[in-house]
């Protein structure tokens, strides 16, 4: 069979369009998804992993009452974000330890690539591999992914807030602050001391924005996050203020 011209053009165009893709994210993804599938097998059997206790217990007991319609006439006792978080997921699997962990599991290894997209604009491409395989094995942030804590829903919403930030301050389109917003306000209906971030924040969208329009682009970009963290956090707020008459931003416990 003779090969042409043509063909041997169209397959180096092929292997080049092949060679030029960033194949780095979706490694740092499988590594980092593997990596904790194998731990979840390793403690599959443990106490610690099958029976939820103390906080876990207390989110996975909200989740299934709100599955089965029980309500409280209490403010929120804890923080609701991640009890909703377990209410969706249990609406759409089995409410397992497992089906929680590997869900889990699957949005770490996605933060992992975020991290390793974010370090490759901010910084340089080994930096990037660097800080995407660090996250990957990254000892306590794999173990918090196979329980029914908090802790791993929040430092993905916060690399997904922070990766909205950075498209934000590369592109000045303002629909990434927007979702930077609605994202931050889930994270603080997790944990609301995450609302801290606030401070550092304006400090940097000032500093981002001072050499052009300072005064109006600045406030414009803050009022569209802050809004959008008003609608995430809005209703939880006034669900606690007509059944409690008081204004609480979400729980008893603000920590």
């Amino acid at each position: 069979m003779k090969i042409t011209t043509g063909d041997m053009k169209h397959k180096r165009a092929l292997w080049s369009c092949f060679g030029n893709c960033d194949w780095w994210p979706i490694i740092v993804f499988f590594v980092a998804f593997g990596y904790r599938l194998f731990f979840i097998i390793q403690i599959r059997n443990a106490f610690l992993f099958t029976e939820p206790l103390l906080d876990a217990q207390f989110y996975h007991n909200f989740a299934m009452g709100l599955i089965k319609g029980e309500t409280t006439s209490a403010v929120f006792f804890m923080n609701p974000g991640y009890p909703f978080f377990l209410y969706l997921l249990y609406n759409l699997l089995p409410p397992l330890s497992l089906t929680v962990a590997i869900v889990q599991s699957l949005l770490s290894a996605f933060m992992c690539a975020l991290i390793y997209k974010i370090c490759r604009g901010a910084f340089d491409y080994w930096a990037a591999i660097f800080s995407g395989i660090l996250a990957a094995f990254y000892g306590p942030g794999v173990f918090y992914d196979s329980m029914r804590l908090s802790a791993s829903l929040i430092t993905v919403l916060n690399t997904v807030m922070l990766f909205y930030i950075y498209r934000f301050s590369m592109y000045r389109r303002r629909y990434d602050m927007f979702i930077a917003g609605l994202v931050f306000g889930f994270s603080v209906l997790c944990r609301p001391n995450i609302a801290l971030f606030g401070v550092p924040l304006l400090a940097y969208l000032y500093v981002l924005q001072r050499s052009t329009k300072p005064r109006k682009e600045f406030l414009r970009t803050i009022a569209i996050f802050v809004c959008a963290t008003f609608i995430v956090i809005f209703p939880v707020a006034l669900r606690n203020y007509l059944v409690g008459g008081g204004l609480l931003l979400q729980s008893q416990v603000e920590g």
